[in-house]
């Protein structure tokens, strides 16, 4: 092994650490598996380097005689460059909010914003006690309801916009030093006791949060972004490094100090200040956990953002890669004999052969989609139904969901109606049957025992998800961005005549296409079924068709190899 070879090897190593760590491979042991890795990676590098001992030799006695010539200068540049940081972190230069303000102006915005922390604080506390009674925390996302995810969603809505406007307060009491701590003595007081109060109140319920929080889907969901609310994308994760965050500690434990020299025995807020203080207090083996945890979760996260348009690219090439040129065995002229027998609402299973996609796909069946019908069809199938409330169908879609009316209003490029939803690389739109249908293998299955008022609600989920990416993460928690099963789980989600429990791949809750044929072939025949067969298409390579197939046949299409076709040229016994 030679110099290059050798750091070539730990660079290949560093990669597979990096895509460890950004994909949990090997979940739950993925970051032992990483840094196993990492450790291993270091050989190859330690002997390339000691194929250089000579050249590291030969400037290894100039680099020695700098630091014996400059270590005094070089020592007391580290400790100006602290003293430096420690003055700035505490104090600031920034321009304080009471320049021009007479002392009675200053005085009144010092308690109105008093009793807004206070409030604040309040709000906070019951949140968290309101989550508790309801044991929102306890959530298994694999079996999660929209339900329990509305109250996950309002629960982090309410925390943040707290936590945004006390850091609000925060930020302005930052220049409380500009208040002369002796010609204006109280004003200095309360302006420092309003900025370390709301400090604390912002600490100690991002402790909370980051204790209470241990489930990893939990926190992934809790870091996606709310748009609508304008909260960003990793706020979880913000919060909780701030917690252990260098300035965050400084500023705490000194103006701890500081707050018992200058504090007044009746200070409207020293049960705050001190409560908070005394539950800090009482964490530190929390903050113990936390300080372990943090270069671990700093490598997953910076893996994963390193990672991810790495993986997204490689889906949409991989997506365009074919090695057939013939056409589908499902046209548009046979999937039309058949549309009568669909309904909205039905599940759309589908498989197109020869695409590089299907060996990362688990199963035969490798993608899925909702079928909702034209907007006549629709119009006509939920009349009357009470929910709409004396309107039709289009009336509805046009109040709720306008960009669906428009676009179904329409017809696609080859003239056909609009009448499925499904997520691909584009993410989540409409096509025509005919599109979607336009395979090589085929299915429709239906929920035995769903009304109409279900398959209403089934559809209407479907379109609140219309125009959202596709969801190159593959990751059901988060909302934002979603694959095509994940639209029909959640198109589904609430409807009590399915039930569908999630798979944990890679640490991530999933649910496969194939699982849906999975579930239809176990609860065949039994009390617990809940789904029928409306169609199969079933594909042959070898006579280049799709006839229809029975119940039995599709029963075992489930465990089909990757490579069945094969069995279509030869009997295999």
């Amino acid at each position: 092994m030679n110099f290059s070879i050798g750091i070539l090897l730990a660079t290949l190593f560093l990669i597979a650490t990096i895509a460890i760590f950004a994909t949990k491979a090997f979940f739950p042991y993925h970051r032992i598996v990483a840094l196993s890795v990492y450790a291993v990676g270091w050989i190859p590098f330690l002997y390339s380097i000691s194929l250089r001992k000579q050249w590291i030799l030969k400037h290894q006695e100039s680099v020695t005689t700098f630091f014996q010539a400059y270590w005094l200068h070089l020592g007391l540049a580290v400790i100006m460059l602290g003293t430096i940081y420690v003055l700035l972190t505490l104090f600031p230069p920034v321009k304080s909010p009471f320049l021009g303000l007479s002392d009675q102006e200053i005085g009144q915005r010092l308690e109105e914003d008093e009793k807004i922390i206070t409030y604040l604080n309040g709000q906070l506390e019951s949140n968290f006690d309101e989550a508790s009674s309801q044991n929102i925390f306890a959530t298994d996302f694999k079996n999660i309801s929209g339900k329990q995810k509305q109250e996950l969603q309002n629960f982090w809505i309410s925390y943040i916009e707290v936590m945004l406007q006390l850091d609000f307060l925060k930020e302005r009491y930052k220049s409380f030093y500009q208040l002369n701590a002796i010609a204006k003595k109280d004003l200095h007081r309360l302006a420092f006791e309003n900025g370390y109060a709301a400090f604390l109140s912002q600490h100690y319920y991002g402790l909370a949060l980051a204790k209470i929080v241990k489930d990893e889907n939990q926190r992934t969901f809790f870091n996606q972004s709310f748009p609508d609310y304008g909260i960003e994308q990793g706020m979880f994760d913000l919060i909780r490094e701030r917690l252990t965050d260098n300035a965050d500690l400084l500023r705490m434990n000194t103006g701890r100090a500081y707050y018992s020299l200058i504090k007044e025995k009746e200070g409207r807020l020293n049960g705050l200040i001190e409560g908070h203080l005394e539950g800090i207090d009482e964490s530190l083996r929390d903050y113990a956990h936390l300080l372990a945890k943090k270069p671990l979760n700093f490598l997953e996260r910076n893996a994963f953002k390193l990672w991810f348009p790495i993986q997204k690219e490689v889906a949409v090439q991989i997506s365009f890669v074919r090695t057939a040129t013939r056409d589908y065995l499902i046209g548009a002229e046979q999937i039309d004999n058949y549309r009568s027998r669909l309904l909205p609402g039905d599940i759309l299973l589908e498989r197109r052969e020869w695409h590089a996609t299907n060996v990362g796909i688990p199963g035969f069946w490798t993608h899925a989609a909702l079928y909702i019908g034209s907007l006549e069809e629709m119009d006509s199938y939920f009349k009357d139904l009470p929910e709409l409330k004396g309107a039709s169908f289009k009336e509805y879609l046009e109040g709720n969901h306008p960009d669906a009316l428009r676009q179904l209003l329409q017809k696609d490029e080859k003239g056909y109606s609009y009448a499925v939803v499904e997520a691909k690389r584009p993410g989540v739109i409409l096509t025509s049957l005919e599109y979607t249908a336009n395979a090589d293998s085929f299915a429709v299955l239906r929920t035995r025992n769903a009304n109409r008022q279900d398959h209403l609600k089934i559809v209407t989920q479907a379109l609140a998800y219309l125009g959202r990416p596709y969801d190159f993460d593959f990751n059901f928690v988060t909302d934002n961005a979603l694959v095509c099963s994940e639209l029909v789980y959640k198109a589904y989600q609430d409807i009590s005549a399915l039930s569908i429990e999630m798979q944990q791949v890679n640490g991530r809750p999933i649910i496969s296409p194939n699982q849906f044929a999975e579930k239809f072939t176990k609860e065949s025949g039994t009390q617990q079924e809940e789904l029928e067969l409306i169609l199969f298409l079933d594909g042959n390579e070898k006579d280049r068709k799709a006839s229809e197939k029975g119940v039995d046949a599709f029963k075992d299409s489930w465990q089909r190899p990757k490579w069945h076709i094969a069995k279509d040229f030869a009997n295999f016994q």
